[in-house]
Protein backbone atom coordinates (compact mmCIF):
# COMPACT_ATOMS: atom_id res chain seq x y z
CA UNK A 1 0.00 0.00 0.00
CA UNK A 2 1.21 3.36 -0.55
CA UNK A 3 4.35 4.62 -2.53
CA UNK A 4 8.07 3.70 -2.35
CA UNK A 5 11.06 2.23 -4.24
CA UNK A 6 9.12 -0.63 -5.55
CA UNK A 7 5.75 1.57 -6.10
CA UNK A 8 6.75 5.36 -7.19
CA UNK A 9 4.50 8.17 -6.84
CA UNK A 10 3.02 8.63 -10.72
CA UNK A 11 4.19 11.44 -12.89
CA UNK A 12 1.94 14.73 -12.85
CA UNK A 13 2.10 18.50 -13.96
CA UNK A 14 1.57 21.59 -12.11
CA UNK A 15 -0.04 24.26 -13.76
CA UNK A 16 0.72 28.23 -12.82
CA UNK A 17 0.15 31.03 -14.59
CA UNK A 18 2.84 33.51 -16.49
CA UNK A 19 4.82 35.31 -14.01
CA UNK A 20 8.49 35.49 -13.24
CA UNK A 21 7.71 34.79 -9.57
CA UNK A 22 5.76 31.88 -10.33
CA UNK A 23 8.06 29.92 -12.35
CA UNK A 24 10.35 30.33 -9.82
CA UNK A 25 8.14 28.81 -6.90
CA UNK A 26 7.16 25.85 -9.72
CA UNK A 27 10.81 24.85 -10.30
CA UNK A 28 11.66 24.69 -6.67
CA UNK A 29 8.68 22.63 -5.80
CA UNK A 30 9.82 20.78 -9.06
CA UNK A 31 13.24 20.33 -7.44
CA UNK A 32 12.23 19.61 -4.18
CA UNK A 33 9.89 17.10 -5.08
CA UNK A 34 11.97 15.05 -7.20
CA UNK A 35 14.95 15.52 -4.66
CA UNK A 36 13.18 14.56 -1.28
CA UNK A 37 10.37 12.61 -2.73
CA UNK A 38 11.44 11.18 -5.81
CA UNK A 39 7.87 12.33 -7.75
CA UNK A 40 8.59 13.30 -11.42
CA UNK A 41 6.55 16.55 -11.67
CA UNK A 42 6.38 18.50 -15.16
CA UNK A 43 5.66 22.02 -15.23
CA UNK A 44 2.72 24.02 -17.00
CA UNK A 45 2.90 27.18 -17.82
CA UNK A 46 -0.22 28.92 -19.12
CA UNK A 47 -1.34 32.28 -20.15
CA UNK A 48 -3.84 33.97 -17.35
CA UNK A 49 -7.05 33.84 -19.54
CA UNK A 50 -6.41 29.88 -20.60
CA UNK A 51 -5.13 29.16 -16.78
CA UNK A 52 -8.43 30.59 -15.26
CA UNK A 53 -10.37 28.65 -17.77
CA UNK A 54 -8.42 25.28 -17.01
CA UNK A 55 -8.40 25.76 -13.49
CA UNK A 56 -12.71 26.95 -13.61
CA UNK A 57 -13.00 23.68 -15.16
CA UNK A 58 -10.69 21.23 -13.22
CA UNK A 59 -8.45 20.66 -16.16
CA UNK A 60 -4.92 19.94 -14.15
CA UNK A 61 -3.48 17.61 -11.99
CA UNK A 62 -1.81 20.19 -9.24
CA UNK A 63 -2.64 24.32 -9.91
CA UNK A 64 -0.64 27.06 -8.37
CA UNK A 65 -3.52 29.03 -7.36
CA UNK A 66 -3.07 32.04 -4.44
CA UNK A 67 -5.69 34.70 -2.64
CA UNK A 68 -5.18 38.28 -1.10
CA UNK A 69 -7.65 38.45 1.41
CA UNK A 70 -10.17 41.80 1.29
CA UNK A 71 -11.43 41.94 4.18
CA UNK A 72 -9.67 41.63 7.94
CA UNK A 73 -12.06 38.32 8.98
CA UNK A 74 -11.42 35.03 8.91
CA UNK A 75 -13.96 34.08 5.90
CA UNK A 76 -12.09 36.04 3.06
CA UNK A 77 -10.20 33.11 3.17
CA UNK A 78 -12.25 30.08 4.40
CA UNK A 79 -15.47 31.12 2.65
CA UNK A 80 -13.29 30.03 -0.66
CA UNK A 81 -13.64 26.32 -0.28
CA UNK A 82 -17.30 25.85 0.33
CA UNK A 83 -18.94 23.39 -1.81
CA UNK A 84 -19.69 24.79 -5.42
CA UNK A 85 -18.00 28.26 -4.26
CA UNK A 86 -17.08 30.26 -7.33
CA UNK A 87 -13.30 30.45 -5.62
CA UNK A 88 -13.22 26.63 -5.13
CA UNK A 89 -11.51 25.56 -8.13
CA UNK A 90 -9.95 22.08 -6.43
CA UNK A 91 -13.58 20.44 -6.62
CA UNK A 92 -12.91 19.59 -2.76
CA UNK A 93 -16.35 19.32 -1.02
CA UNK A 94 -17.10 18.56 2.75
CA UNK A 95 -21.06 19.41 4.00
CA UNK A 96 -19.23 19.47 7.39
CA UNK A 97 -17.05 22.31 6.70
CA UNK A 98 -19.74 23.83 4.68
CA UNK A 99 -22.69 24.10 7.76
CA UNK A 100 -20.00 25.31 9.75
CA UNK A 101 -19.12 28.24 7.59
CA UNK A 102 -23.05 29.10 7.08
CA UNK A 103 -23.40 28.88 10.94
CA UNK A 104 -20.23 31.24 11.16
CA UNK A 105 -21.46 33.63 8.75
CA UNK A 106 -25.55 33.93 10.77
CA UNK A 107 -23.66 34.12 14.13
CA UNK A 108 -23.31 37.38 15.74
CA UNK A 109 -20.89 36.21 18.43
CA UNK A 110 -17.88 36.69 17.55
CA UNK A 111 -16.13 34.19 20.03
CA UNK A 112 -18.51 31.84 18.93
CA UNK A 113 -17.89 32.64 15.45
CA UNK A 114 -14.04 32.70 15.33
CA UNK A 115 -14.65 28.91 17.32
CA UNK A 116 -16.78 27.73 14.21
CA UNK A 117 -13.99 28.75 12.09
CA UNK A 118 -11.42 26.99 13.66
CA UNK A 119 -13.70 23.86 13.56
CA UNK A 120 -13.61 24.57 10.12
CA UNK A 121 -10.27 25.00 9.79
CA UNK A 122 -9.63 21.60 11.19
CA UNK A 123 -11.46 19.86 8.58
CA UNK A 124 -9.94 21.77 5.81
CA UNK A 125 -6.53 21.26 7.54
CA UNK A 126 -7.11 17.34 8.17
CA UNK A 127 -8.45 17.02 4.62
CA UNK A 128 -5.92 19.28 2.53
CA UNK A 129 -7.34 19.84 -0.50
CA UNK A 130 -4.67 22.81 -0.93
CA UNK A 131 -1.22 23.00 0.09
CA UNK A 132 -0.29 26.22 1.34
CA UNK A 133 3.23 27.18 0.50
CA UNK A 134 3.78 30.98 1.32
CA UNK A 135 1.99 34.54 2.75
CA UNK A 136 2.88 37.46 1.45
CA UNK A 137 3.76 40.19 3.57
CA UNK A 138 3.96 44.19 3.33
CA UNK A 139 6.92 45.89 4.80
CA UNK A 140 6.33 49.44 5.50
CA UNK A 141 8.49 52.23 7.60
CA UNK A 142 7.41 55.33 8.19
CA UNK A 143 7.99 58.35 9.99
CA UNK A 144 6.00 59.39 13.35
CA UNK A 145 4.57 62.74 11.50
CA UNK A 146 2.89 60.79 8.57
CA UNK A 147 -0.63 60.29 9.85
CA UNK A 148 -3.68 58.96 8.57
CA UNK A 149 -1.34 55.89 7.06
CA UNK A 150 -2.38 52.70 8.24
CA UNK A 151 -1.21 49.15 7.83
CA UNK A 152 -4.18 46.95 6.11
CA UNK A 153 -4.86 43.65 4.32
CA UNK A 154 -5.15 44.58 1.17
CA UNK A 155 -1.97 47.13 1.48
CA UNK A 156 -4.38 50.25 0.18
CA UNK A 157 -3.87 53.87 1.61
CA UNK A 158 -6.06 56.39 0.33
CA UNK A 159 -3.46 59.23 -0.16
CA UNK A 160 -6.64 61.89 0.39
CA UNK A 161 -6.44 61.31 3.85
CA UNK A 162 -2.87 61.01 4.46
CA UNK A 163 -0.83 64.07 5.73
CA UNK A 164 2.36 65.10 7.47
CA UNK A 165 2.11 66.63 11.16
CA UNK A 166 3.58 69.46 11.82
CA UNK A 167 6.75 69.62 14.35
CA UNK A 168 7.43 72.07 16.41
Amino acid sequence: MGFGPSKPFPPFSLLYNTAETHHTIAQAIQEMWKKYLNVKVTLKNQEWKVYLAATHTQDYDIARMGWSGDYNDPNTFLDMWVTDGGNNRTGWSSPAYDTLITQASLCLDQEKRFALFQKAERILLEQLPIIPIYFNTNDFLTDPSVKGWYPNILNYHPYSFVYLEKQL
